[in-house]
Parts: C-alpha cells; sequence; structure tokens
C-alpha cells in the first residue's frame, strides 16, 4: 500500500492516489521515439539519459544474416535518402543497407546517419557499463508475425544469429526476449534459455489466449498486449501467478491511470519522459533491475 505522504504528494500533483505499490516500469518504445528517430543509436541511448525503466527496439535479419535494428519489414523511403519505394530488409545485405543513409525528416544526434546492428548498439551498452553509465533493461523484439511470415527471414535463423550477438558482446545489462510470433521465442529458447521472455500479443487475441498452456510452454515473465483488451480480471489473474503485464502503446495519461487502477506492472509508451515525470513517485527505482537480475 502506497505510504499517506506520497499520496498526499500525489494529490498535491493532481494525479489519482493509487492503490497499487506493483507499478515499477516506463518502458521506452523503440527508444525516446517522441524526441529521436524511432529504433536510432540516439533515440536508444536517450532513453537510459532519461531514466527509462527499460527501452523496447525490433530487430530483424539481413539477406547476409546480420540482425540489425528496425520496425517494419520494408524501408520507408520516407525515413531514408534515394529510397524510391519500399524494399524488404531481408533482400538487403548489411553493405547495402549501411548505404542508404538516414534522411533529415527525423532527429538523430550527430553522427547517428544510418541504421544500426544489434552488434553496433549491445556494443554502446558495453562502453556504457564501462564507464558506469547508467544502463536498462533491453526489451529485445524478435521481429517475427504469422501474418507477415514471408516478409521476415525464417524464424531459425533468426533466433540462431541473435542468439549469437548476445553470446558475443555479453554485456552485464538485462536482455529480455519478445516476440508477437511466439515460434521464434521457441526456437530462441534453444539457444538462450536463461534470458527471460514475453508474449506480445496483438490487438483482439487477448480473449483467446490459453494462458494455462502459454505459461507452461513458454514460461514468461509477462505479456504485452494491446491496452484496449485488458481487463483487471485478466490481470490479477496473470499476477496471481507472479506474472506481469506491460501493455503497449499507452501515449494518453488518462489511459495510463487506468490502467494502473487495473494493475498492471507498467506500460509501454512513445513518450516515456512524460510518464516517468507523473508517475515519478510511485515508481519503484531499479525495480525492473532487480527484477529481471
Amino acid at each position: 500500500m502506497i505510504s499517506r505522504w506520497i499520496c498526499s504528494l500525489l494529490f498535491c500533483l493532481g494525479l489519482p492516489a493509487f492503490a497499487t505499490s506493483d507499478f515499477w516500469e516506463v518502458s521506452a518504445h523503440r527508444g525516446d521515439r517522441g524526441t529521436y528517430r524511432e529504433n536510432s543509436m540516439s533515440a536508444l541511448v536517450h532513453a537510459m539519459d532519461i531514466g527509462a525503466t527499460s527501452v523496447e527496439f525490433d530487430v530483424h535479419l539481413t539477406k547476409d544474416r546480420v540482425p540489425v535494428i528496425y520496425h517494419d519489414y520494408k524501408l520507408n523511403p520516407k525515413d531514408f535518402v534515394g529510397l524510391s519505394e519500399p524494399i524488404l530488409i531481408k533482400d538487403l545485405t548489411l553493405a547495402e543497407l549501411k548505404a542508404i543513409p538516414y534522411s533529415d525528416r527525423l532527429a538523430t544526434k550527430p553522427g547517428d546517419t544510418g541504421l544500426i546492428t544489434f552488434e553496433e548498439f549491445l556494443l554502446a551498452v558495453k562502453e556504457r557499463e564501462s564507464q558506469s553509465k547508467h544502463t536498462i533493461p533491453l526489451h529485445l523484439e524478435i521481429k517475427s508475425e504469422k501474418e507477415f511470415i514471408h516478409e521476415s527471414a525464417p524464424i531459425q535463423e533468426m533466433a540462431k544469429e541473435i542468439s549469437d550477438v548476445i553470446s558475443k558482446v555479453r554485456i552485464k545489462t538485462p536482455i529480455i526476449a519478445r516476440a508477437f510470433n511466439w515460434d521464434v521465442l521457441a526456437e530462441f529458447m534453444k539457444y538462450q534459455p536463461a534470458i527471460p521472455r514475453i508474449l506480445l500479443v496483438d490487438r483482439g487475441y487477448w480473449k483467446k489466449i490459453n494462458f494455462t498452456a502459454a505459461i507452461k510452454q513458454f514460461q514468461p515473465i509477462a505479456f504485452a498486449p494491446n491496452f484496449h483488451d485488458l481487463t483487471a480480471k485478466s490481470i490479477a489473474h496473470l499476477r496471481a501467478q507472479n506474472i506481469d503485464v506491460n501493455p503497449w502503446t499507452v501515449n494518453d495519461p488518462m489511459a495510463a491511470d487506468k490502467l494502473l487502477k487495473m494493475g498492471v506492472a507498467g506500460i509501454t509508451t512513445d513518450y516515456p519522459s512524460i510518464f516517468l515525470k507523473r508517475y515519478d513517485p510511485i515508481l519503484k527505482k531499479k525495480a525492473c533491475m532487480g527484477f529481471y537480475r
């Protein structure tokens, strides 16, 4: 239960006095994309600088099987210079991708001029670790969805290559694997059984889940559904089994307040700085680091 002085502070801030003390995560969706280009090095590192509790990003494989960070399966021509039409990441080599610079449509920091590899990001995290700079858990989304299965690399290759990068760089910062296509998580578990898993759920599928079977097979630490689908009853059912719920993508403060009252453990948002400030009195500092470790 929140202490009396925190309740008083929430009242002064104009926030509802939440009856839960279990909320502990504001995850930066594709980095702090409200400030910088999503999934860029700028956005991912900035999420650490502002104190988000974790950062989420998407990983694909190139034609030559290099894990790279980008959201869509196809490059958006608006995001890059000299690209006239969308093109699948899996059809381009890393060298070809690196030859296509970012457009100036969205902001990045100086020197952040193009798409980055998963390894480059992990090395940046490792460098921060060596300098005793703050890092946050990494929510690694292995980009695979059954309805787009032919637009991404085979799940066996994705699991293996992403795992190899993790084993090669060996950061201390926790990594959490997540995916909409749970089959790719099953493959990833073969290589990295100790890495925690989160089951992503697309909108409209929440009521169709066989939670007992999913929990038994994947042993997730959390589910991440679309926030519109959640009910207090479903959240309570999972929390009773020590399984968290962190919905996506929550950008409306009023919707977030409602979700907190329902018992979510966190939210994933495009605007982490807004919610970090809003919920500062009730966020448990460093809770996610301890939980994932």
